[in-house]
């Protein structure tokens, strides 16, 4: 669920704004209650990354759209992590990332 705001306070009066306010205020008690995602609040993307060998370059594609910023490990098998490839995010696009692991297995990241 989105929160959408109203952004014309100048012209309101003030049992409307309290009526506004009480309903904003239940939206959002209620996005909160609910649990945030990173899907519906974040402009990242949650992708699978397989590693086959240890401390090589992997090319992992994406759909983000854009060379992400950065990443954020959300899961990992076998106890691995994963870390930059040798050129250091000089080798990232709008399609791929590249990275190295510490051991052979799949991670769950989130690239923003």
């Amino acid at each position: 669920m989105k929160y959408t705001k109203m952004t014309d306070f100048v012209n309101i009066e003030r049992a409307d704004l309290e009526r506004f306010l009480t309903v904003a205020i239940t939206q959002i008690r209620d996005i909160l209650n609910s649990g945030l995602n990173f899907s519906d609040n974040m402009s990242g993307k949650i992708i699978e990354a397989q590693f086959y060998q240890s401390n090589t370059d992997t090319v992992i594609p994406h759909t983000l759209g854009r060379v992400p910023g950065s990443y954020m490990v959300r899961g990992a098998s076998a106890g691995i992590t994963p870390f930059d490839g040798s050129n250091q995010r000089v080798d990232w696009t709008d399609k791929v990332i590249v990275l190295r692991s510490t051991g052979v297995g799949s991670v769950t990241l989130y690239l923003e």
